[in-house]
């Protein structure tokens, strides 16, 4: 683990939050396990959830 003290902008701080911080771990291992998704383009994947 390391320590020390870091600065972090107010409006970025959401990031660091163990909460978020758990999401981005989670999706980390969704695309190494593959489990992804592909689309052609924006208007697809906007579309998807819908379907």
């Amino acid at each position: 683990m390391r320590r020390g003290m870091t600065s972090v902008p107010a409006d970025q701080r959401w990031f660091w939050e163990p909460e978020w911080q758990a999401g981005e771990r989670e999706a980390s291992e969704q695309i190494r396990a593959g489990d992804v998704e592909v689309f052609e383009d924006a208007e697809a994947m906007f579309a998807a959830p819908n379907e």
